[in-house]
């Protein structure tokens, strides 16, 4: 193997290490990335990059064409650093060289195409040379990034610029515009000058030398051509920068001004691409979430998405209208530049999600125990108490039926069973009133007042039906009230009053026989129920009348 061959070959190796580093950016962060970060792209231009640099080691060391194969091998990484996708570089060193050399590969590559020996170079391709790679070095690369702070820009999750001598966000983006108008006019001289070298060379040397030439000469029109697009067309790339850059201003002073609010940005992001129906969702486990912690609604449309992503997984997600072209570059500026207020939305909306299903599980606890305090009220009176029934009337026949001496024996057993009967249902009603479930709330509190300790008077005639979870709630208030009344002095009458305004069960119960130690223990014990079905409870003294309102939110 020639040393040419085996330099060639070592010096790939570097470029193929870059070449997967800023392919595997580009799968991640297609939206970022030069070409779109398809395999198949990215392949072509790793390719693209490795021939070059192999092409131009071998012009240096077997042709001695040291301009000509510096500059071609220069090309090689210069492709691939305009594959990058800059804000995602994985560290500080690839970021700033992104900054720097990310538009060099065309001046590189039109300058090598000037540097073949196949006619005598003048002093204006050399002034063309010269030009060009100072555009596409400096204008377009050093010296914007030595005044880019990615912070500024509203770019949180970028690497630290190392070039950066002083952030000056307004000069960055003039000497950007400058550098493409310089394109422009380098671009075409460039492709003029090497295509009439070309022309004028002999034979021999047109063939020889067509492949580097032509395609330099074709590279660097296309950059010409990039150039004056990008500045002529109204929602070009300099033009989405300043809108991107202009919003992430915006977004961040909206941060720093006010507390972060979902309407707000998603409004503000919604308007700047024109999509009204833009939606910012936030993924977690079990499905994504809105702004509110409800779960997202379909979109019911195509929809593109930006993903917003940190090293534990992703943060949130704007969806927005398939249909429209060229605003994705516009999105991703704005959510970096939110990026602080999109995490705390995030976190925010995850927390108000565990909140609802803490809440909802709340609410099935409390509906699977009453469930199961009516399956045992239905167990001890379908069971228990009608074998004790039929017990009785067997004691009671049988007392019939024996001897006068043992007649007093069967009628005390009798009686002793009846006690236990009696016992039974009141263990059973605790547990759970019959009347409650088969009649409803109106019907149950109209059974408690006829065994209440203290005068129990029932104000309302509404007979519909509520929520089993919402009668049983209201019922145990009233009856711990009842209950604990009963135990007081005075044992003053309790007056109970119902309504249902707007979807809302709302209960009123009045009473003078309490102390306040007493309506505090009451609402105590009925607090957590009714608070697991999204309702509330207050208490409230006026002229020595305790009153105690509660509401539970349910469907009649």
């Amino acid at each position: 193997m020639r040393a040419s061959t085996r330099a060639a070959l070592l010096v790939t190796l570097p470029v193929l290490a870059l070449g997967a580093e800023t392919s595997r950016l580009a799968a991640a962060h297609p939206e970022a990335a030069l070409g779109g970060g398809a395999p198949w792209e990215s392949l072509v231009q790793v390719g693209v990059a490795v021939a070059a640099v192999a092409a131009g080691v071998v012009l240096m060391l077997e042709q001695r064409l040291t301009a000509c194969g510096l500059l071609l091998a220069l090309t090689g990484p210069a492709i691939l650093l305009a594959q990058l996708p800059v804000p995602d570089a994985s560290s500080a060193l690839l970021f700033t060289a992104g900054l720097a050399g990310g538009s060099l590969a065309p001046a590189l590559a039109g300058s090598a195409a000037m540097a073949c020996p196949v006619a005598p170079p003048r002093r204006l391709d050399w002034a063309v040379v010269t030009v060009s790679l100072v555009t596409a070095g400096a204008v377009l690369g050093l010296l914007p990034a030595a005044v880019f702070d990615p912070r500024a820009a509203g770019c949180f999750s970028c690497q630290h610029n190392l070039a950066e001598v002083h952030a000056d966000l307004p000069l960055s983006v003039a000497l950007t515009r400058w550098g493409l108008i310089l394109t422009v006019g380098w671009g075409i001289g460039l492709a003029a000058r090497a295509g009439w070298r070309w022309l004028r060379a002999p034979r021999i040397a047109r063939l020889v030398y067509a492949p580097l030439i032509l395609a330099g000469a074709a590279i660097s029109l296309l950059a010409a051509a990039a150039a004056l697009h990008t500045l002529r067309q109204a929602t070009s790339e300099i033009d989405g920068t300043l809108r991107a850059r202009r919003l992430a201003r915006q977004v961040t002073q909206t941060v720093v001004a006010s507390v972060p609010d979902a309407a707000t940005l998603t409004a503000a992001l919604a308007a700047d691409i024109g999509d009204p129906h833009l939606a910012l969702v936030f993924p977690r486990e079990g499905g994504a979430v809105d702004a509110g912690g409800w779960p997202a609604r379909p979109a019911g449309r195509p929809v593109a998405v930006v993903r917003v992503t940190r090293s534990d997984g992703p943060v949130a997600e704007v969806r927005y209208s398939a249909t429209l072209t060229g605003v994705a570059y516009l999105l991703v500026a704005a959510v970096r530049a939110a990026g602080l207020v999109i995490e705390h939305l995030a976190a925010q909306a995850r927390l108000l999600a565990e909140l609802a299903e803490l809440a909802a599980s709340r609410q099935r606890i409390i509906e699977a125990g009453d469930a199961e305090r009516q399956r045992l009220e239905r167990d001890l009176h379908d069971g228990a108490q009608q074998r004790l029934i039929a017990l009785q009337v067997a004691l009671q026949m049988a007392g019939y039926a024996a001897r006068p001496e043992e007649t007093a024996r069967y009628i005390a057993a009798r009686q002793a069973v009846g006690a236990a009967l009696e016992e039974l249902r009141d263990i059973a009603h605790g547990i759970h009133p019959a009347a409650l479930t088969d009649g409803g709330l109106q019907v149950g509190l109209r059974t408690l007042a006829e065994t209440s300790p203290v005068p129990l008077v029932v104000d309302g005639r509404d007979l519909r039906r509520y929520s089993a979870a919402a009668e049983a709630a209201v019922y145990r208030l009233i009856a711990d009230a009842v209950r604990i009344a009963g135990q007081a002095a005075g044992r003053e009458a309790i007056t109970v009053a119902t309504g249902v305004p707007r979807d809302r069960l709302c209960i009123r119960l009045s009473t003078a026989g309490l102390d306040r130690a007493a309506a505090d223990q009451i609402v105590a014990g009925a607090r957590d129920r009714i608070v697991a079905l999204n309702g509330s409870v207050t208490l409230a003294t006026a002229g020595g009348e305790m009153t105690i309102e509660a509401a539970i939110p349910c469907a009649l």
